[in-house]
C-alpha cells in the first residue's frame, strides 16, 4: 500500500478536536463527540501504516514492525501521560480533601496503567460510588480505550492480511473484509449496551472499537474514492461546521456511544474527503494552517493537560464552574503545559536511540554473550514510571497511616448524648479518617446468604441466625427490607441481636425502599430499575412463605438540604399489604440527606477538631419538626401492628446536626452514617427497638 501524503488539514483536525473537548468540559458540561474523532483519526493512520509496513515482508519481519510498532506506541502515548499523572497526583494529593483520596488512589492507578475506563464502568455501576467527584484522570479512559485497541491492532491487520492470502484476496481487501465483521458487531453490540446500561457502554472498549474499525475501514476506501473538486470543497465545510456544532446542538451525553456516535465520524469522513482541492477556500488550507497544525502537534498534550487542571481548579477554589475568563486561562496553561511536555519529555525519548556502544564487540570477538543496553527511550519511560508509582505508593501509604491511628481511637461517639454522660469532650483525633471512609458500610457477621433470580435479577437475603439452641421457637425473627438507608441500620441490629439471641434476616438493595407495584408497574419497574422490582417482589414471596416475626423498614425519604417529610403511597400500599397478612412492622424515620457531605466539610477544614462546628448544619434546615407518627394516615397511625421509631437525635441532638458527634463521623457521604458511628449508637437503639418490638409482636399473640 502506497505511503499516505502527510496532511497538514488532519493534524489541524486533531487540534480542532482537542479544543472541542477542552471548550465543553470547561463550560457546557456536555460531550462533544470529538473523543470519537481521535479514535476514527488514529485508526485511519494506524491502518495505513501497518499495510505498508507489512506488506511484501517475510513473516519475520512482520513480526520486527509489528514489535516496532508497538514500541513507538509506547514511547508516544506514555511518556506525558504519566507526566501529567505524577503532577496530578501530588496537587490532588495536596489540594484535595482526603474524602476523595481512595475514589482517586484507584482511578490513578488505573490510568497509570491504562484501564482506567474499566474502574470507571466499576464505579458507575456501584451503588457505592454513585457519589463519586470527576477525579482529575477521569479523561483518561479515552487513552485507556485508545491503547488497549493499539495492542492488539497491528496483530488483527496482520491476521486479516494471512487470511487474505489464503482467500486469495488483497491485504486491503482482507482488512475491509474482517474490520466490517467485527465493526458491524462492535456497533451492534455498543447499540444495545447503551440503551441497557449506558454509563457501562461509555467506557466499554468493545462498544468503541467499531469506531476505531470505521477508520481502518475508511483508510482503504477512501484511496479508491473518486470525488468531484466541488464536492469535496463542500464536504471539508459541512464536516467542519458539523463538528463544531453537533455537541452544542444536540445532547448526547446519555446517548454515547451508540448509533449516535456516526454521525461526528460521519463529519470526519467528509473532512478526510476534502483534500487536494487547490481552493483557498476549502477547509484544508483552514485546517492545514500553521496555528492549527502547531496545535495539532501538541493536541494529546492539550487533552491530557486541560481536564487535571479544570478539575484542581475548582476543588481548590470550591467552584462549581469556571467563569469565562477563569476557563481561557485554563485553556492557555493547558496549552503551555502541553507544549513543553510534548517539546521536553515526549519529543527527546521519540527521537532516543541505544545506548552508545561500548568495547562490546570485543567481548563478543570473544565469544561472550553481551546484553544489548536499554534505549535511552525505554529508559527514560521506566523512570517515569517508577516516579508515578512511588507517588502513588506514598499516596496510599498516607491513607492506610491515617485510617490506621483511627481505627486505633476509641471515641465515644453516641455515648456522648447521654445524659450525665461525665466522659471527654475533646478528641485529639477523628474516628474514623476522613481517608478511609470507603470501608465504613455496613459490616455483620452472615451465618448464610441466599441468591434469588425468580425474576431475572441476582437479589441476595443474608442471614445472621444468634438463636441459642434451646431458645429457637422463642426467638422472634426480624426481617430487614428496603434501600441503603434501612441497611445502614443492620450495624446496630446485628449488635442486639446477638446479645438477645435472635434472628435477623436482610433483603436490601441500592436506592430500593419498599413498595407495592400493580401488574403495569411491576413491567415498567423491570423495564427501568430491575433490581429494586425484583427486590420488592422476591421480599413479597419470601415473607408470605416463611413468616417473620416483624419487618424493619425505613418509611420516608428525606430530602438533601432540605425538612420535606413525607410518605410514598406505594409504599403505604406495601405496608397495609404487610399488615393484612398479620405481619407486624417498625418503621424507622430517615437519617437527613446532604448535598455537601459533611466528612467532605470536616476534611476541608484547616483545623478540623477545633473547627468542627464550622460544618454543624442547623436542624430546621433538614428535619421537620412534625412527629413522625403523624405522618402515617389511618388506619395504620392506629394500628399497634405498626410502630415508628423517630432515632432523628441521634443525627441532629441540640438544635444541630454535626458532622461528628463525640469524636466520630457520622456520614460516610451526604446521607450514610458511618459504621462507627451506627455501633455507638447501638445502646440507644436497642433502648428504642427492644420495647416497640415487644409491643408490635404482643398485638399479635
Amino acid at each position: 500500500m502506497p505511503s499516505p501524503k502527510y496532511r497538514n488539514d488532519i493534524q489541524g483536525l486533531r487540534a480542532v478536536a482537542a479544543l472541542l473537548v477542552a471548550v465543553y468540559h470547561i463550560w457546557f458540561h456536555r460531550v462533544s463527540g470529538a473523543v470519537d474523532l481521535f479514535f476514527f483519526i488514529s485508526a485511519y493512520f494506524m491502518t495505513t501504516s501497518l499495510l505498508r509496513r507489512l506488506d511484501g515482508e517475510p513473516l519475520r519481519a512482520q513480526w520486527r514492525q509489528i514489535c516496532q510498532f508497538w514500541v513507538n506506541l509506547l514511547k508516544r502515548m506514555l511518556p506525558q501521560g504519566w507526566v501529567v499523572l505524577v503532577v496530578a497526583a501530588l496537587a490532588a494529593w495536596y489540594i484535595t480533601p482526603m474524602t476523595w483520596w481512595q475514589q482517586m488512589i484507584s482511578e490513578f492507578a488505573g490510568a497509570a496503567t491504562f484501564t482506567v475506563n474499566w474502574v470507571l464502568a466499576a464505579h458507575g455501576n456501584d451503588y457505592l460510588h454513585t457519589g463519586d467527584v470527576p477525579s482529575p484522570v477521569q479523561h483518561y479512559w479515552a487513552m485507556a480505550v485508545q491503547l488497549q485497541v493499539y495492542v492488539i491492532w497491528p496483530v488483527l491487520i496482520w491476521a486479516a492480511a494471512r487470511i487474505g492470502r489464503h482467500l486469495h484476496l488483497t491485504s486491503p481487501r482482507a482488512v475491509l473484509l474482517v474490520l466490517g465483521v467485527l465493526g458491524t458487531a462492535s456497533l451492534a453490540y455498543s447499540v444495545f449496551l447503551t440503551g441497557v446500561d449506558q454509563p457501562l457502554a461509555y467506557y466499554d472498549t468493545f462498544t468503541r472499537f467499531w469506531e476505531f474499525a470505521a477508520g481502518g475501514i475508511f483508510a482503504v476506501v477512501l484511496p479508491l474514492l473518486r470525488v468531484p473538486r466541488p464536492v469535496r470543497i463542500v464536504s471539508g465545510w459541512i464536516g467542519l461546521l458539523g463538528l463544531l456544532s453537533f455537541g452544542m446542538l444536540v445532547n448526547v451525553s446519555e446517548r454515547f456511544p451508540g448509533a449516535m456516535a456516526l454521525v461526528p465520524l460521519a463529519f470526519a469522513a467528509l473532512i478526510f474527503i476534502s483534500t487536494e482541492t487547490g481552493s483557498p477556500f476549502s477547509t484544508e488550507r483552514l485546517l492545514g494552517s500553521r496555528p492549527l497544525v502547531w496545535l495539532g502537534a501538541n493536541s494529546y498534550g492539550l487533552y491530557l493537560w486541560h481536564w487535571p487542571i479544570l478539575t484542581l481548579w475548582l476543588a481548590n477554589n470550591g467552584q462549581s464552574q469556571l467563569s469565562f475568563s477563569q476557563g481561557i486561562v485554563a485553556i492557555e496553561l493547558a496549552v503551555l503545559l502541553a507544549w513543553l511536555t510534548t517539546r521536553f519529555i515526549e519529543a527527546p525519548l521519540r527521537r532516543a536511540t541505544k545506548q552508545p556502544a561500548t568495547p562490546h564487540h570485543v567481548a563478543r570477538a570473544r565469544g561472550h554473550r553481551v546484553a544489548t543496553p536499554p534505549t535511552k527511550a525505554l529508559q527514560g519511560i521506566g523512570t517515569l514510571g517508577l516516579v508515578l508509582a512511588l507517588v502513588v505508593t506514598l499516596w496510599g501509604m498516607h491513607i492506610r497511616q491515617l485510617t490506621k491511628v483511627a481505627n486505633e481511637t476509641a471515641n465515644p461517639g453516641a455515648a456522648v448524648l447521654t445524659s450525665g454522660y461525665d466522659g471527654p469532650q475533646l478528641f485529639t483525633s477523628l474516628q474514623p479518617s476522613p481517608a478511609g471512609l470507603a470501608q465504613q458500610w455496613p459490616e455483620w457477621p452472615r451465618s448464610s446468604c441466599t441468591a434469588h433470580a425468580e425474576y431475572g435479577v441476582a437479589v441476595t437475603e443474608c442471614i445472621l441466625d444468634a438463636r441459642l439452641q434451646a431458645s429457637t421457637e422463642a426467638s422472634p425473627t426480624i426481617f430487614v427490607l428496603g434501600s441503603s438507608h434501612t441497611d445502614s441500620w443492620t450495624t446496630t441490629l446485628a449488635q442486639v441481636v446477638q446479645e438477645q439471641h435472635w434472628r435477623m434476616r436482610v433483603l436490601v438493595g441500592p436506592s430500593c425502599e419498599v413498595q407495592s407495584y400493580s401488574d403495569d408497574q411491576f413491567e415498567l419497574a423491570e423495564k427501568t430499575d430491575s433490581v429494586c422490582a425484583a427486590m420488592n417482589q422476591v421480599a413479597l414471596d419470601v415473607i408470605r412463605q416463611d413468616p417473620p416475626d416483624a419487618i424493619l423498614t425505613v418509611g420516608n425519604r428525606s430530602v438533601a438540604d432540605s425538612p420535606e417529610l413525607s410518605l410514598d403511597s406505594r409504599f403505604i400500599e406495601r405496608v397495609d399489604a404487610f399488615r393484612e397478612m398479620g405481619i407486624p412492622l417498625i418503621i424507622i424515620r430517615d437519617n437527613p440527606r446532604f448535598s455537601l457531605p459533611p466528612s467532605t466539610c470536616v476534611a476541608a477544614l484547616k483545623e478540623p477538631l477545633s473547627q468542627l462546628s464550622n460544618c454543624d448544619v442547623p436542624r430546621e434546615e433538614v428535619l421537620s419538626p412534625v412527629p413522625y407518627e403523624d405522618l402515617f394516615p389511618e388506619p395504620l397511625s392506629s394500628d399497634p401492628h405498626v410502630q415508628t421509631l423517630d432515632l432523628s437525635d441521634l443525627f441532629c441532638p441540640d438544635g444541630a446536626c454535626p458532622a461528628a458527634i463525640g469524636g466520630v463521623l457520622v456520614y460516610i457521604d451526604g446521607n450514610h452514617p458511618t459504621r462507627d458511628y451506627m455501633r455507638t449508637a447501638t445502646p440507644f437503639f436497642a433502648e428504642r427497638f427492644i420495647p416497640a418490638l415487644e409491643r408490635a409482636i404482643s398485638t399479635v399473640q
